[in-house]
């Protein structure tokens, strides 16, 4: 068994586990908390070595332009953001698909690698992890775009689509190039998956992101750009940014009763997500591109 397939492995019984106390975390408002922890821990840190990758990708790059183009792409998202909520948040929705299904078919070795594949599986998984319950979605897009009744409408239509169609595509996408030497890792990946649909839309989103694509884009940056630094240095040079994550998440938290915490600070924190997600998948998209011509 390979570490990919025991890492997909682990996060099938952590599912598991969670989907049987999915009902008592909700009736005691524990989901909220549990992922921003979980973000903090591994989604935090595995965006946080972007100028690390940056240098490591373009060694001609400086840090000067690497930040004037980190806050130049986040600046023009901001506006959209400002300006078209909506079509920011539909922009979001595709540059995630994107990001999802390019790491995944880099991780997962999945062939043709190719833009089509890539953005297919991206939509396909964002897709399941979304749709499950759209009651639930509704309610965290509200949050997010505030009322929309023509976007509603629309979410309601999408989410009408078979669930069984789209993981059919999923089967589809990992079956095809399967190897014997990867079978296991496959199958795992699709029970993985299928089990995440049995818990929340917070919750299920939260073990996919954190548990799978945070934690494997970091096992990628430390096997690239820090091949000779242990882990426990990596991890040291994302502490600064934790620690100020940290303080906004926990004063979430324990101020969420606060009246404009509760208007606010959700779709806040989802947009500076949202933010940084354009630049660092540019980042990570070179990562792939040059490791891609290494394994040539």
């Amino acid at each position: 068994m390979t570490k990919s397939t025991s890492h997909i492995c682990f996060l099938l019984i952590v599912t598991i586990l969670v989907s049987l106390i999915t009902p008592f975390l909700q009736q005691h408002e524990l989901e909220l908390p549990i992922v921003l922890v979980s973000i903090l821990f591994t989604g935090v840190p595995h965006g946080s070595f972007d100028h690390h990758v940056a240098q490591y990708t373009n060694k001609k790059q400086t840090l000067i332009f690497f930040f004037v183009k980190y806050l130049f792409l986040s600046g023009l998202v901001l506006l959209l953001w400002v300006l078209l909520p909506v079509v920011a948040f539909l922009f979001f929705l595709l540059i995630t698909a994107w990001h999802f299904g390019e790491t995944d078919t880099e991780v997962l070795d999945i062939k043709p690698n190719h833009f089509i594949v890539k953005f297919t599986l991206g939509t396909c998984i964002l897709f399941w992890l979304l749709t499950q319950n759209p009651i639930e979605l509704t309610h965290w897009i509200d949050l997010v775009v505030k009322s929309n009744s023509h976007f509603f409408s629309g979410v309601s239509s999408i989410s009408s689509i078979h669930n069984a169609l789209v993981f059919s595509v999923i089967c589809v996408i990992l079956v095809s190039s399967v190897k014997k030497s990867n079978a296991l890792e496959r199958v795992s990946f699709l029970i993985f998956l299928f089990a995440l649909s049995k818990t929340s839309l917070l919750l299920g989103f939260s073990i996919y992101f954190c548990g799978w694509h945070s934690i494997i884009t970091l096992k990628t940056i430390k096997t690239s750009v820090f091949s000779k630094m242990k882990w426990k240095k990596v991890i040291r040079y994302s502490f600064p940014i934790m620690l100020a994550t940290a303080a906004i998440f926990f004063a979430i938290i324990f101020l969420r009763e606060n009246a404009w915490l509760k208007e606010h600070a959700l779709t806040s924190v989802f947009v500076l997500l949202s933010i940084l997600t354009l630049p660092h998948l540019l980042e990570m998209h070179s990562l792939y591109n040059k490791l891609r011509i290494k394994s040539k």
